[in-house]
């Protein structure tokens, strides 16, 4: 192999560094940020938009009510994906309610929603209860993505693994679980058989996105998303 001229070099040191930022943005698009939970006030809402568009993380997830006005900060053109939180935490609200809030937040702008699970129906074991909403959820979405969030801490593995695949079954797209556990995470993988995505929460940490990453997460929740993203982005372009 003949030895490359500066030139060369220069240019294929070009071509490394922009796979390098390819990869880093595809790893960037698994991250988002959760608003819910927060005191979004206006300045917080706008904030959040302008560095979500900055970072271009993959999503933010909002509160029903914020959709139509981070709609209109994110503005028009390349943005990240805007989903609609609905009956958090617990998912304790009737079939109907969550249905109806599900169609207003696809109205007022939402790409999807992320619908809490009815956890108390779960472990009174309403599989039958649980099936039908999931369902009803998803014509309510009609061609926009349904994600169903999980509360783990109150649900145990098995129990998981088999209501996940009662949602994947159902038509929903992507299942959420709230707990930063690994092996829990890979437990549902495993089980769902490639059925539905998963997103993985509570990744504080670049070590810890990488570690959901790796066992098959295809969303990450963090809080500091915005931080992730600029380190994996600015890493790349070095």
């Amino acid at each position: 192999m003949g030895v490359r001229s500066k030139t060369e070099q220069e240019e294929f040191e070009e071509f490394r560094r922009a796979n390098r930022l390819r990869e880093a943005m595809a790893t960037v698009r698994k991250i988002e940020y959760d608003c819910v939970g927060k005191l979004c006030e206006r300045t917080f809402l706008k904030t959040t938009c302008k560095n979500a568009l900055l970072s271009r993380v993959g999503a933010i997830t909002v509160y029903p009510s914020h959709v139509r006005q981070c709609r209109g900060y994110f503005g028009d053109g390349d943005k990240p994906l805007l989903i609609a939180a609905i009956a958090s935490p617990f998912g304790e609200d009737k079939t109907e309610i969550k249905a109806a809030a599900v169609k207003k937040a696809v109205k007022d702008g939402a790409d999807g929603v992320e619908v809490y699970a009815p956890t108390s129906a779960i472990k009174d074991g309403c599989l039958q209860y649980f099936k039908r909403e999931c369902k009803k959820l998803k014509k309510a979405t009609k061609s926009h993505t349904l994600r169903l969030a999980f509360n783990c801490r109150e649900l145990g593995e098995r129990e998981l693994v088999r209501i996940c695949n009662v949602a994947a079954d159902a038509g929903v797209n992507c299942v959420r679980l709230n707990a930063a556990d690994v092996s829990l995470l890979s437990a549902v993988r495993d089980g769902l058989k490639g059925k539905c995505l998963i997103k993985a929460d509570g990744a504080e940490q670049l070590s810890s996105f990488i570690s959901f990453c790796n066992v098959g997460a295809d969303m990450v929740n963090s809080g500091n998303a915005f931080d992730v993203a600029a380190y994996l982005i600015n890493t790349a372009k070095e």
